[in-house]
């Protein structure tokens, strides 16, 4: 008899703090400031996920409010006219929250123009991280 086992894609959050280093499987356990730092491991492969240059919050806002409020808004489906980005920020599966990296091929696509009706925009990465981390600091609320 042959028996398998199936296999499963899990991302694991470590971090560590004053009281000592934690693992969970939900980044919405993880605290708010060491979301975009420490470790993922994903199928036993460890990433290390470094802050490097983020812009701050108020930097965050002024990208989205810059480049995204004339068409969206942060909540989900249509109002005013405007479509809701709330999805983007969610892991379809689950229902938890993802990192700006996860969000990030997503609103890739979208501001290149190759899932919606948008002009292309061509965003840098840089821009497109700080919308990403905007979408999630409001999704927290």
């Amino acid at each position: 008899m042959l028996c398998c086992q199936p296999l499963i894609a899990a991302e694991v959050y470590s971090w560590k703090d004053a009281s000592g280093i934690h693992f969970t499987d939900n980044i919405a356990n993880v605290p708010v400031e060491f979301r975009e730092s420490g470790k993922r491991e994903i199928k036993g492969d460890t990433q290390t996920i470094s802050k490097g240059n983020t812009m701050s919050a108020s930097k965050n806002k002024e990208v989205w409010t810059k480049r995204c409020t004339s068409c969206h808004h942060t909540g989900a489906g249509r109002k005013d006219g405007k479509r809701g980005l709330a999805s983007y920020t969610l892991n379809f599966i689950s229902g938890f929250p993802k990192t700006p990296e996860q969000v990030l091929p997503s609103l890739k696509k979208a501001t290149n123009g190759r899932t919606t009706d948008m002009t292309p925009m061509n965003l840098p990465d840089e821009e497109l991280l700080a919308i990403a981390r905007f979408l999630l600091k409001d999704q927290e609320r």
